[in-house]
């Protein structure tokens, strides 16, 4: 998660933090969730994204559906879910 957590911060780094609009769209298949380390609950990528969006002060939306306009937003993820191997 922390490794996740910097490449986000990284990221968004590169854009001016002054006005950013994030649109996180949640494309995520439902069979697998992380489980959040601070709460004990299972939680999508998405919606994990989103948090830490928010601890940072910066705007965004995570929506299960992709929005036909995409002009109000300054930076689109796409979310495609968690992945494990077994």
């Amino acid at each position: 998660m922390k490794k996740f957590t910097l490449t986000l911060m990284v990221m968004i780094s590169l854009i001016s933090l002054s006005a950013i609009n994030v649109y996180i769209w949640k494309n995520e298949n439902q069979t697998a969730q992380i489980v959040n380390a601070e709460t004990g609950y299972p939680s999508s990528a998405a919606n994990a994204m989103g948090n830490i969006l928010d601890e940072m002060g910066i705007q965004n939306v995570v929506a299960p559906e992709l929005t036909t306009n995409l002009t109000d937003y300054d930076v689109v993820i796409v979310s495609n879910g968690t992945f494990c191997e077994s």
